[in-house]
């Protein structure tokens, strides 16, 4: 009876834990493997979020503002709703954007902007220029100023 290896005995729980040991390195070899590109990952979102935030925040126009702007309703804003705060604030919409809460709008009016807050759009913005006239082209692209159209002559 002395010869026989009970199981709980320190033999069998040894097994069982270089085995868990051995799944515990894996897991760690993994995550050390992914950790420098994750790393890169959050570096690099938390830069384009920052930027993008200092753009934004640089078109944002003012309440006495006209002209061609980019209008943002709440979340959940329907396009029928949007549509009736420009025509309400005395602009004329020019066309709808992500989904409906965004709109492209128009008024030679001064005020536009601040008649369109007051009318429930949560802010106005103009046109995205960065510095030295450079504008945002897309998602990553700039341009340094405006062609004129081409024309082709006969």
């Amino acid at each position: 009876m002395t010869g026989r290896v009970k199981s709980g005995s320190a033999s069998s729980r040894s097994g069982r834990t270089s085995a868990r040991d051995a799944e515990r390195g894996s897991s760690l070899l993994r995550w050390s493997m992914w950790r420098g590109p994750l790393l890169v990952l959050a570096a690099s979102l938390l830069v384009w979020f920052g930027g993008m935030f200092l753009v934004f925040e640089n078109a944002r126009l003012g309440d006495e503002a006209s002209g061609k702007m980019l209008a943002v309703f709440g979340p959940g804003a329907t396009p029928e709703a949007g549509f009736s705060a420009i025509a309400r604030a005395g602009g004329e919409p020019v066309r709808p954007l992500l989904g409906g809460f965004a709109w492209v709008a128009h008024s030679r009016e001064a005020g536009f902007a601040g008649r369109l807050k007051q009318n429930g759009a949560v802010a106005a913005y103009g046109e995205i220029t960065l510095s030295a006239g450079a504008m945002l082209a897309g998602c990553a692209a700039w341009v340094r100023h405006r062609s004129p159209p081409l024309r082709v002559t006969p």
